[in-house]
């Protein structure tokens, strides 16, 4: 017995030091992939290996097992034996296929080439990657089960960032399986497909990011990427819905949500706002395949692998200053509306010119659209449906959710002003689950709060900033809050800065929904507070999904299940 125990000890030491270094090496790993040094990033996936290898090696045996089984220590054992476990198997069967991804991008073989991409490139890859995304699906179900709460120091802070790195490595792989299933359809290899590309302005800010401030039709034909005809999104209105809306959908938004373009956004399920705005676009010769939309955010961070791009006008836009340029410069120094649309335009095009050239670090530019794609900043709908049900099962569709074993909270803010005011808003949101039933259902507590960061100053810039002045005093940020319960839930109380107010009944796809308005001078904040009820058989983390806005956080942001 004392063999037995001096044997588990020095085994369990061995494996605790390479889960440390397999945690450093992680950290390596994913520095690398962001700064786009390749060679870097496979020296640390290589040191990864051998680091997991071994701590598996030192786990994988008769006294792990039995020790696993012991009370309140076994769950420490347990856990350090998944971990390994788990490590191992994406490291030796799902990394090299990643690294071998980033290599051909790199590399040029994936590089679009003169706006065509090699489709034949991306059909020989597919079912490695596919492979690769199905062997890391149970690994990573594994170590999601593994709650680091009520672990020992400091084996509870090592597998909660292992099992944030397993999750991020899992959405990666799968983005990519994804991807690859879809792109040979979605680029026109069994005939010719066109999309509508929104750029949503977030100054003005909607449910889904922005106001659509500019459109473009995307043209694909054999792997080959052109844009075509550009415009104004308010350009697209006409005099009914192209789109029969929903009793709740009208209650909620009003008519102009199927009437005019640029209130579309308004609806925080992108799959409606996607089909309204391509019934638009039709009766009015476009007709699309699908719909994409992004923000200025998402632009700045494809430039960061693309590089600078120069605008019709001679304006230069880089990672830096496109933000600032397109949802606040332009308002202030250009007079003209019409002047204004160019600028977005222009911008939309060149961005879009040099990601289909093929221009500057690939591995980054796709890097800056998943990281946009983790903000909600970049959306997508098709009605081909092979490729909607891919969209469907990911992020980028936008819906909302609806019973994913999980209470999903949503956050989302509406323009009253008719200004561009919101490039100052401040914005966060947090959920705390404090009860947990017998059937899986959630109490939460709920918070957001939201902040004006202008300056008195503000009050003096141009009418296309402030707003003219009709709805509310310049400066003065005027807002509609929706906030959305789980679904199938409830909201059970809301107030405002600390101030009881009634909870509205609407619904909207299953989800109860609390509007509230929201006004704030320059440097005002307002914190909203309330309390949910999740519905039945949802005793996952709590999810908090946002409108987009200035802050470059993951959305939705996740916080820890009561249900343990």
């Amino acid at each position: 017995m004392l063999l037995a125990v001096i044997l588990f000890a020095y085994q369990a030491w061995r494996a605790g030091s390479a889960l440390m270094d397999a945690q450093s090496q992680a950290r390596s790993l994913t520095s690398a992939l962001n700064a786009g040094d390749l060679r870097g990033a496979e020296s640390a996936a290589l040191d990864l290996r051998r680091s997991t290898a071994r701590a598996h090696g030192e786990t994988d045996g008769v006294l792990w097992g039995i020790g696993s089984k012991v009370p309140w220590l076994g769950r420490n054992i347990g856990a350090v034996q998944t971990s390994a476990d788990v490590l191992d198997a994406i490291s030796a069967h799902s990394l090299p296929t990643l690294l071998s991804l980033a290599g051909e991008v790199d590399h040029g073989r994936l590089r679009p080439r003169h706006g065509r991409v090699d489709l034949a490139e991306i059909r020989r890859l597919t079912p490695s990657v596919q492979r690769a995304a199905a062997a890391v699906d149970g690994p990573a179900a594994r170590m999601a089960q593994v709650d680091p709460d009520g672990l020992v120091y400091p084996l509870n802070g090592l597998v909660d960032e292992l099992r944030t790195k397993v999750a991020d490595a899992h959405t990666a792989i799968d983005a990519a399986a994804d991807a690859f299933e879809v792109l040979p359809t979605m680029l026109g290899a069994d005939g010719p497909r066109s999309y509508l590309l929104l750029v949503q302005n977030n100054a003005e800010i909607r449910s889904t990011g922005g106001m659509p401030g500019s459109w473009s039709v995307l043209h694909a034909r054999n792997g080959k990427l052109t844009m075509g005809d550009q415009g104004d999104a308010a350009k697209f209105t006409i005099g009914r819905s192209p789109l029969k809306l929903s009793a709740e959908e009208s209650a909620l938004f009003g008519s102009q949500l199927g009437l005019d373009p640029r209130d579309i956004t308004m609806d925080p399920d992108f799959p409606t706002v996607a089909r309204i705005a391509a019934r638009l676009a039709a009766s009015h010769g476009h007709r699309v395949d699908g719909v994409f939309a992004v923000d200025p955010v998402a632009l700045s961070q494809v430039l960061q692998g693309t590089g600078p791009v120069r605008l019709a006008n001679g304006a230069v836009l880089n990672a830096a200053n496109a933000v600032p340029a397109l949802l606040n410069g332009v308002y202030r120094t250009v007079d003209s509306p019409a002047a204004q649309n160019d600028f977005y335009a222009s911008a939309a095009r060149q961005a879009f010119d040099a990601l289909v050239a093929g221009r500057g670090d690939q591995v980054r530019a796709i890097r800056g659209l998943v990281i946009a794609a983790s903000q909600h900043r970049v959306l997508a709908w098709s009605d081909i449906p092979r490729v909607a049900r891919v969209i469907g099962r990911n992020k980028l569709s936008g819906a909302l959710p609806t019973s994913t074993g999980s209470p999903e909270v949503g956050v989302y803010l509406n323009d009253g002003g008719g200004g561009k005011m919101e490039y100052y808003l401040r914005q966060s949101a947090t959920a705390t689950a404090t009860s947990c039933t017998d059937n899986g259902t959630q109490h939460l507590q709920f918070s957001a709060t939201f902040r004006s960061a202008a300056t008195p100053a503000v009050a003096g810039y141009p009418i296309w900033v402030t707003g003219t002045g009709a709805i509310t005093k310049p400066g003065v940020m005027l807002m509609s809050l929706f906030v959305y319960g789980p679904w199938h839930g409830s909201i059970t109380s809301l107030s405002v800065n600390g101030r009881p107010v009634t909870v509205t009944g609407n619904l909207h796809d299953g989800h109860q929904v609390g509007i509230l308005p929201v006004q704030l001078r320059p440097g005002q904040s307002m914190t909203v507070t309330g309390t949910m009820v999740s519905g039945p058989r949802q005793p996952g983390d709590v999810h908090v999904t946002s409108t987009p806005g200035m802050e470059t956080e993951p959305d939705p942001a996740t916080f820890p299940s009561a249900c343990g």
